[in-house]
C-alpha cells in the first residue's frame, strides 16, 4: 500500500488538503525561531532610537533604552511566540477530520490568554519605567516625591493585575457575577484569614495620605530607629545604624508615634556648666556675661532664644544654664557648630581663671554607719573636669 493510498484510507478524500496544511503549519513552527530573533533584534534598535528622541526632548540623559528592552523584548516575545503556534495550529489541527469542537474553543482561550497576559505584562513593566523616568527627571510636577511615584506605581500594577485577571477569565467564558457569588462563603473565611493583611493595607494608605516620613528619612518609632529603606503596602523597611534591616507591620506604624529627625528644621544646645564651689560671684557673673554675648553674636543662633543664666546650687558646684536656638538642621553640622561653642566656653572660663567642678563622691562605711570625707574622684582615674546636663538627646548621625 503506498503512502496516498494510505493517507486517503486514513483520513478520507481530502488527504492531500490536509498534509499540504499540516506541512504549512510545520513550516509555521519552524519560521518562528528566525523571526523571533529578528524581532529581539529590531526591537533592540527602536528602543534605542526612542531612548535617543526622549533625551532630545527632555534635553537630559536617562538611560530609558536598558529599561524598555527589559520591558519590552520578552512579553513580545511570548507574544510573538503565541501568535505563531496559534496560527500553526489553527492552519493544521484544525484541518483534521473528526476533530472534537471541544478543542478549537480550549486552544483559542489558551491563545487569547496569553496575548492578554503578554498586552498586560507590557504594562506591568511600563509602569516601573515611567516610576523610574518620573524618579530621575528634574521636570517632575511640584510636590511628587519618591514616595508618591513609588505609591502611585504600585495602585497601577494593582489595577492592572485586577484588569487582567478579569479578562482572562472572561476569555474562559466565566461569569464574574455568579463567580464571586459561588465563592462567598469563601471570600468570608479568607477575609478573617486576611484581617492583618487589609489592616496592614490600610496602615499603608494612612501612611500615604498622611506622610509622616519618607524614603530616605532618619525616623524613631517607637523602639526602632533608623533610616526608611521602603514603604511596602505590607510593611515599612527601617536600617538602623548596626546596619539592621527592621520590618514593621504598616498597622504597628500606623498607630505608632514617630519623631522624624529629617525634618527638623532647628536644634536646640541645651547644657549645664558646674563650676567649682570656691567660685567668687563677680567672676561667676563674668562668665556668664561672656557666654551670653558668645551666643547672641553667633550667626547661627537666634538672639531671642539664648538664656545664659547661673541658677542653681549643686552638690558641690554652681550651675550655669546654657540654652540656644540653633539655625542648623543638619546633624553633623549642629554638632561641629556645638563644638565650636563649647571650646570658646572653656577658653572664657580660663581667661576669667575659673575651673569646672570635679564629681565628688561620699563612702559610706556600713559597719560604722558614719560617713567618711568626700573623695575626689581625680584620685581614682576620672575625669578632672566635666560638662554635664545636655538634657536634649539628639539622634545619631545618619
Amino acid at each position: 500500500m503506498d503512502a496516498p493510498h494510505f493517507l486517503t484510507d486514513a483520513i478520507g478524500a481530502d488527504a492531500a488538503l490536509v498534509t499540504t496544511r499540516l506541512a504549512v503549519a510545520l513550516l509555521i513552527l519552524i519560521a518562528l525561531f528566525p523571526i523571533r530573533r529578528i524581532n529581539r533584534w529590531l526591537s533592540k534598535r527602536i528602543i534605542y532610537f526612542i531612548d535617543r528622541a526622549v533625551e532630545r526632548a527632555t534635553k537630559s540623559e536617562l538611560p530609558l533604552d536598558i529599561q524598555l528592552i527589559k520591558v519590552f523584548i520578552k512579553p513580545l516575545d511570548l507574544l510573538l511566540f503565541t501568535v505563531g503556534v496559534w496560527f500553526a495550529l489553527a492552519v493544521g489541527l484544525y484541518a483534521l477530520p473528526g476533530l472534537s469542537p471541544i478543542v478549537p474553543r480550549v486552544i483559542n482561550a489558551i491563545g487569547s490568554s496569553l496575548v492578554a497576559a503578554a498586552l498586560f505584562w507590557t504594562l506591568f513593566g511600563i509602569t516601573d519605567v515611567v516610576a523610574y523616568y518620573l524618579s530621575l527627571s528634574e521636570s517632575r510636577p511640584a510636590g511628587v516625591d519618591d514616595t508618591i511615584i513609588r505609591f502611585l506605581a504600585g495602585l497601577g500594577k494593582i489595577v492592572i493585575i485586577v484588569v487582567a485577571v478579569i479578562v482572562i477569565v472572561q476569555e474562559w467564558g466565566y461569569d464574574l457575577t455568579g463567580l464571586i457569588t459561588g465563592l462567598g462563603l469563601g471570600t468570608v473565611a479568607v477575609s478573617l484569614a486576611a484581617q492583618d493583611s487589609v489592616a496592614n493595607l490600610i496602615g499603608y494608605f494612612a501612611i500615604m495620605s498622611d506622610r509622616p516620613f519618607e524614603v530616605g528619612e532618619y525616623i524613631v518609632l517607637d523602639n526602632v530607629a533608623g533610616v526608611v529603606e521602603d514603604i511596602g503596602f505590607r510593611s515599612t523597611r527601617i536600617r538602623q545604624l548596626d546596619q539592621s534591616l527592621v520590618t514593621v507591620p504598616n498597622k504597628t506604624v500606623a498607630a505608632a508615634t514617630v519623631t522624624n529627625w529629617a525634618r527638623v528644621q532647628k536644634r536646640r544646645l541645651n547644657m549645664t556648666l558646674n563650676l567649682r564651689r570656691d567660685t567668687p560671684p563677680d567672676r561667676v557673673l563674668s562668665v556668664v556675661r561672656d557666654i551670653r554675648a558668645l551666643l547672641v553674636n553667633n550667626q547661627n543662633a537666634e538672639a531671642d532664644s539664648v538664656v545664659v543664666q547661673f541658677t542653681d546650687f549643686g552638690d558641690n558646684s554652681l550651675d550655669i544654664m546654657v540654652i540656644s536656638m540653633f539655625r542648623i538642621a543638619d546633624w553633623a553640622a549642629f554638632q561641629a557648630e556645638k563644638e565650636k561653642i563649647i571650646v570658646e566656653a572653656l577658653r572664657i572660663l580660663e581667661q576669667h581663671g575659673v575651673s569646672l567642678a570635679i564629681p565628688q563622691t561620699m563612702i559610706v562605711r556600713d559597719s560604722a554607719l558614719e560617713a567618711t570625707s568626700f573623695q575626689d574622684t581625680a584620685e581614682t582615674g576620672e575625669a578632672d573636669a566635666y560638662m554635664a546636663g545636655n538634657a536634649e538627646a539628639d539622634p545619631p548621625p545618619r
